[in-house]
């Protein structure tokens, strides 16, 4: 596939890109998109600049290289078709890998043709005796059945075995949360850590309750201190909106610091996500916690305290980017105890 080339705009604040699609038959067409879920504006970048970063980007969905009507074939077109609708890098690597997870249960030569009703459930098992999670598994089907509509979509394919998957009931093997006990010996832990950095990130992360794609890419511009707010970007959404978010004194203290130690465009991104997430991962294995906890049991955390303090879900909802105020009550939890983490809402 030819590599994309990012142009100017006179009518707009973003590089955009231009790329070009090629058809089955032979046939190319022209695909242009807005830089902005990137993050490429033209006050920020250089032409040099935002070409480097669509280079890095798009040039990991590979071409399609597999015999059409197969396994292989599928995941290369899946990865290119994603590439072209702008998924985001946490979504595309999830994609990926439950591709290269059918592709290993099946073998990449396999026709898809050979694929029925059966195959969802073979492919959870296979998952699940493999060591991995029920919800592990059902995450792979959706990402699989995402792959089989994108190809329906192009014209490339026009059945999908994975419409009707009967999604695994998962089993909760511990707490997803931080108690007030939990908590205060986290904190301890936090405060003892010898990186600055890591110490504030962390707090940001539980006095925020943002996702740590949403924190780490806080571009410069949507930190507004005078007005206690930040404008994050809604990753999970496809229309790439943006919604402000209040916060109190002490984030702000900690956002003030980061933009005021580097003169880069994102100045909260300390590490890549991965290497935050095993951080605060030893964190919580220090202060004692169950084994169950990780990274986002800080944004369960979130919501619990914060639905505690009297605070209504449709608000939480709006803040945290959810689809629904089922997918918000879902992140709480009992919490007995008394609350004394305030999180910048207005009372009601």
């Amino acid at each position: 596939m030819p590599t994309p080339k990012v142009y100017r705009r006179p009518d707009s604040r973003w590089w955009w890109i231009s790329r070009t699609a090629v058809e089955p038959d032979g046939t190319s067409r022209r695909l242009l998109f807005s830089g902005k879920a990137l993050g490429l504006s033209v006050e920020a970048h250089t032409r040099d600049e935002a070409q480097r970063a669509v280079d890095s980007r798009y040039r990991i969905a590979p071409a399609p290289t597999g015999i059409p009507g197969t396994i292989g074939w599928l995941r290369d077109e899946a990865l290119a078709s994603g590439a072209r609708r702008g998924t985001t890098a946490p979504t595309f690597k999830e994609l990926r890998n439950a591709l290269n997870h059918l592709a290993a249960a099946f073998g990449e030569t396999t026709a898809l043709d050979s694929l029925d009703r059966r195959t969802p459930r073979a492919m959870q098992n296979r998952i699940v005796t493999g060591g991995g999670s029920p919800s592990t598994a059902n995450k792979v089907c959706r990402h699989i059945r995402a792959a089989f509509n994108w190809l329906i979509d192009d014209g490339l394919a026009t059945s999908n075995p994975f419409t009707r998957f009967h999604p695994l009931p998962s089993a909760s093997h511990g707490p997803s949360h931080l108690d007030i006990a939990s908590l205060r010996r986290f904190l301890d832990v936090v405060d003892s850590c010898p990186s600055e950095p890591l110490r504030r990130m962390v707090r940001l992360s539980l006095y925020t309750g943002l996702r740590r794609c949403e924190l780490l890419d806080l571009p410069r511009d949507a930190i507004d201190l005078a007005q206690r707010r930040i404008l994050v970007a809604n990753i999970k959404r496809r229309d790439r909106r943006r919604r402000w978010l209040p916060v109190i004194d002490e984030v702000a203290a900690h956002l003030a610091w980061f933009v005021e130690r580097t003169g880069c465009d994102f100045p909260l991104r300390i590490c890549c996500a991965d290497h935050y997430s095993r951080q605060v991962k030893a964190l919580l294995r220090a202060a004692g916690v169950p084994e169950s906890l990780h990274l986002h049991s800080l944004r369960h955390t979130f919501v619990t305290h914060a639905l505690a303090q009297g605070i209504p879900a449709w608000r939480i909802k709006d803040a945290l980017d959810h689809s629904s105020i089922t997918v918000t009550e879902g992140y709480a939890h009992t919490m007995p105890e008394a609350v004394n983490i305030r999180y910048g809402f207005e009372e009601t």
